[in-house]
């Protein structure tokens, strides 16, 4: 028994053991867990204090935001866009130009843009009135204007000098700025007879007295007329007629009434009295100013500064504009004349050359025609294709890869037909523009379609049709009958008119004018024709001249004799520019839209005001540049392409389709064209940085217009028609 319990007592310390040494181990693995949840605890707080330490930063920079925001708006009341009147304008253009505005306190101020930093003006509001002018002759702008409540020089009286001259196309907002300027002005809007005179006090509609001296002089003034009128005016009729202030508005003699009755020639006798008053308050006015101007009389009475000076307040130099206007005009009429005198009349040139090339025919079939198949076979072929996508006969990638094929023949096929044809080039730059146009509608006619298919085909597969992109088109204002939706707008029709419309991105529904209206279709088509003639006779006439000059002084490197020629060409040259883009991008688009009944008909925007090189190729050319942003910039974008790498080949892009244009009707490929588009690439970053450097509008507006008129199109021209010159030269030697 002892033998068996001690065994049995030995057994369970054993197991003791075990299970002591299981709990402890166990133990161990508790702390080792707890150890790292501490240490992953560690972790997680030391990340904490990380974002503590971000977040304080961050709220350090808020606050100073919020202050420096704070310091810029403080006393700000109003800020907005408005029309100011400006004095010095072309005769063309309109007096009213758009402006920015910020009534902060009792300053107004005003500025050329938003963005600028710097005003153009301010004004003090604190002796000032607002006049409210009311509705221009057509209803269209309010007009309220900042008038100051200041005496002019002569002391003739109280004058209500208008600073400046503002309106705006909104009545509700016209309201809003006076009631905003009469608060910070103090002053009232004055009635319609603003100057009321007594025997104790001179005020004005607001009751703001005058000073002393001129008050005792207008008071004397005023006794003196009355004295006078009551000692030549004895009938009670005639006292009827002074019963009012002889220089208040309302008296007769100041307003006679300029409306006759029958039987006017017996009015004009009883009003005879009434005119004799009013010439006599005219000489005795007269003798007032002459007696109020004494020898002693005060003539430097404040610090003012010259006209010309920058710290002038008041700068009007419309008289230099017109002068430049003048010199302008009177320079190159000079070099027109200098021009006709040397060369003679050279426009029968090209109606010579145009003669030399009268074989434009092809298999007895004339050009036009050859042209208008081409375009309505690649047109047909790709409506059928996206019939066909439509059908589920062939795959969108297929649908893709078709297109695509079609297109790039389409484009190669007229590329070559212009290389070998011997038409003139200008006409074989005008279809191979178009072909490119085409080409492009067509892209995103395949992308546009390719996307509102899917569209429309995820939509059945869930039934829900809303947020989806073949409802988007719905938003679209203007649109005539019922917005079409996928695939009720694949019709030929709609193609046409697409491939007719001046634009080059295609959607389900576009903005439609009510009808086509005819004038203007008249009057566009005739400044079509005289504004092409303008730009053939500046060609032929003046930049074929220096052009010819220019060639042998480039064979012989005579840099002096290049860069005179060069500079004769600047001139020319920016003037055929300026008149090509109001041929195409007004006249010609609007002329399009007016016949398609196209109603959004922004072209371009002031792409003449850009300060750097990125905003004017935003602005210069919108249908291109809404095909670029929509169908190639955020394509890549999504392919995983940077923006600034996006930015790059949307510069790439129009490089190569700037050379294929040019460089092809003239049956070489020298890259002119290709390198100066490719390296205006550079120039963004620097345009942006001189325009954030130097924060005038100014400067990088000038330059601007030296690197594209001054510089970059007179060497493209030069370099081009050098090639062509040197070409002939070899020729007619061999």
């Amino acid at each position: 028994m002892s033998s068996s319990s001690s065994i049995s007592l030995h057994e369970r310390a054993v197991s003791l053991v075990a299970q002591m040494k299981e709990n402890t181990s166990k133990e161990f693995s508790t702390i080792e867990n707890l150890e790292s949840l501490v240490s992953e605890m560690n972790a997680k707080l030391s990340g904490v204090d990380d974002l503590l330490k971000q977040n304080a930063a961050m709220e350090e920079v808020i606050i100073d935001l919020s202050s420096e925001l704070e310091e810029a708006t403080t006393g700000i009341l109003k800020r907005g866009h408005l029309f100011k009147w400006r004095e010095r304008s072309i005769s063309f253009a309109s007096n009213w130009g758009l402006r920015y505005f910020t009534l902060q306190g009792h300053v107004l101020s005003y500025f050329n843009d938003e963005k600028d930093r710097h005003p153009r003006k301010t004004i003090d509001l604190t002796n000032c009135f607002i006049l409210d002018e009311g509705l221009t002759a057509n209803k269209q702008h309010h007009i309220f204007s900042v008038c100051s409540n200041s005496l002019d020089e002569d002391n003739r009286g109280p004058q209500s000098g208008a600073l400046m001259r503002l309106s705006s196309d909104h009545a509700a907002e016209a309201q809003q700025w006076i009631s905003m300027l009469e608060k910070a002005c103090g002053f009232e809007t004055p009635q319609k007879h603003p100057i009321s005179l007594s025997d104790d006090a001179l005020t004005t509609g607001s009751g703001a007295s005058m000073s002393c001296p001129v008050l005792t002089r207008v008071q004397s003034t005023e006794a003196l007329l009355n004295s006078h009128s009551k000692r030549k005016l004895s009938s009670p009729r005639q006292r009827a007629n002074t019963t009012a202030s002889p220089l208040s508005p309302s008296s007769p003699g100041a307003s006679p009434s300029k409306s006759k009755k029958k039987g006017g020639h017996k009015d004009d006798k009883k009003d005879v009295p009434a005119k004799q008053h009013q010439e006599m308050i005219r000489k005795l006015k007269k003798k007032v100013r002459v007696t109020s101007f004494p020898a002693s009389k005060n003539m430097h009475t404040a610090s003012k500064a010259s006209p010309l000076s920058s710290a002038a307040t008041k700068q009007n130099y419309r008289g230099f504009f017109n002068l430049g206007v003048i010199v302008l005009l009177v320079s190159h009429f000079r070099l027109i004349l200098d021009n006709w005198v040397k060369h003679g009349f050279r426009l029968s040139t090209l109606f010579d050359y145009t003669v030399q090339k009268q074989h434009v025919y092809v298999l007895d079939v004339p050009r036009p025609l050859l042209v208008l198949l081409s375009w309505m076979a690649v047109i047909g072929l790709t409506y059928f294709i996206e019939k066909l996508a439509q059908w589920q006969k062939i795959s969108d990638r297929m649908t893709m890869v078709i297109q695509g094929v079609l297109s790039f023949a389409n484009i190669i096929g007229s590329a070559l037909w212009v290389w070998h044809s011997n038409s003139h080039s200008g006409l074989s730059m005008a279809y191979l523009m178009e072909s490119v146009i085409i080409w492009m509608k067509l892209i995103s006619y395949a992308h546009c379609n390719r996307d509102v298919r899917i569209a429309y085909k995820n939509s059945l597969k869930s039934e829900n049709l809303v947020d989806t992109p073949v409802n988007v088109h719905a938003e679209v204002q203007d649109v005539e009958g019922e917005p079409l939706t996928y695939p009720h707008n694949l019709t030929f029709s709609n193609l046409l008119y697409f491939c007719v419309a001046p634009t080059l991105c295609y959607q389900l529904n576009y903005p439609r004018s009510p009808r086509v209206r005819k004038t203007v279709v008249f009057t566009l088509v005739v400044r079509l024709v005289m504004v092409l003639a303008l730009m053939l006779f500046v060609v032929e006439q003046h930049m074929k001249p220096s052009l010819e000059e220019a060639m042998l002084p480039m064979k012989q490197l005579d840099i002096t004799a290049v860069l005179f020629r060069f500079l004769a060409l600047t001139i020319p040259s920016t003037y055929v520019w300026l008149l090509g883009f109001y041929w195409f991008f007004h006249l010609w688009l609007n002329l399009l839209a007016e016949l398609t009944r196209f109603s959004d008909r922004e072209f371009y925007l002031d792409w003449w005001n850009a300060r750097t090189i990125d905003e004017y190729w935003r602005t210069w050319n919108l249908p291109v540049h809404h095909w670029m942003i929509r169908h190639l910039y955020y394509p890549s974008i999504r392919l995983g392409v940077s923006k600034k790498s996006a930015v790059y080949l949307a510069f790439l892009f129009s490089a190569v389709m700037h050379e294929f244009i040019i460089s092809i009707p003239f049956q070489r490929i020298s890259f002119h064209a290709f390198l100066g588009m490719l390296l205006q690439a550079p120039l963004v970053p620097l345009t942006r940085k001189m325009n954030t450097m130097f924060n005038n509008p100014s400067i990088g507006n000038f330059f601007f217009w030296l690197s594209f008129c001054i510089i970059g199109q007179p060497i493209g021209i030069i370099m081009y028609y050098y090639e062509s010159w040197d070409v002939g030269a070899c020729e007619v030697q061999a």
